[in-house]
């Protein structure tokens, strides 16, 4: 699934909204395709609310998700041999890759994370509890968030400060 355009067209939006389902398999002139991949800014900038990854998904190019200020849910089939979702937040592997905007509770970032950098952004939420395997947050973790000056106005909860070790990067 792809944009259709170049990778700098994404700035202007699509016409993807509501909720949408990726499906396994497409048809075309006859035939009929696996759908594996999400190629660069396909969703970028859309008005999708919720979304659905199949099994056959195992490839999300760069930018597939940029912007997309109006997700709600995030949703992955549990036999995806690559991506996965815990609490409403899609990973790869423990690579957090993106949190739905509107996010009115607590995230729980799962463990094994050890590293952020990323997948916050546009991400509206009150508490985020990082896991016990946390050793890096890197710089732009929480760019652009909602309400605009994160560390003033959001609550970082971590597992045990006797424990932790990571570095603000």
């Amino acid at each position: 699934i792809g944009f259709g355009g170049t990778q700098d067209r994404w700035m202007y939006g699509n016409d993807y909204s509501g909720d949408v389902i990726i499906p396994e398999q497409v048809s075309y002139n006859e035939k009929t395709y696996t759908v594996t991949a999400i190629g660069d800014c396909a969703f970028a900038t859309s008005n999708i609310e919720s979304l659905y990854i199949p099994k056959t998904v195992t490839t999300l190019e760069n930018g597939w998700a940029s912007a997309m200020n109006s997700l709600y849910t995030i949703e992955c089939s549990d036999e995806n041999p690559k991506y996965s979702v815990y609490k409403n937040v899609l990973y790869e592997g423990n690579t957090l890759l993106v949190c739905p905007r509107y996010y009115d509770e607590t995230i729980y970032i799962k463990e094994g994370v050890t590293e952020l950098y990323g997948g916050l952004n546009h991400c509206d939420f009150s508490y985020i509890v990082l896991p016990s395997t946390l050793q890096v947050i890197r710089d732009g973790t929480f760019n652009e968030s909602v309400t605009g000056n994160f560390m003033r106005e959001k609550k970082l909860v971590f597992p045990s400060l006797d424990d932790a070790k990571f570095w603000l990067i």
